[in-house]
């Protein structure tokens, strides 16, 4: 399975170095078969949740395969 993670970070964070550790706010998407399902669903859940960038932040969509987190 792959779980859906969705983080809010703050622009001075590099894309590639947005994790769980240094976000300003994560939250758990469902569980979903393979990574396209991830991506489809993370951007469902974004759509749906209250969490959200303020300002100077953007949300990232993190795909972890076997419940890595």
């Amino acid at each position: 399975m792959t779980k859906i993670l969705i983080l809010v970070c703050s622009l001075s964070t590099p894309v590639e170095e947005c994790s769980p550790m240094n976000a300003i706010s994560a939250s758990r998407g469902p569980d979903v078969g393979n990574a396209m399902m991830c991506g489809l669903w993370g951007q469902s859940q974004l759509a749906q949740s209250a969490i959200g960038p303020q300002g100077e932040e953007y949300e990232k969509i993190v795909c972890s395969v076997g419940g890595a987190g």
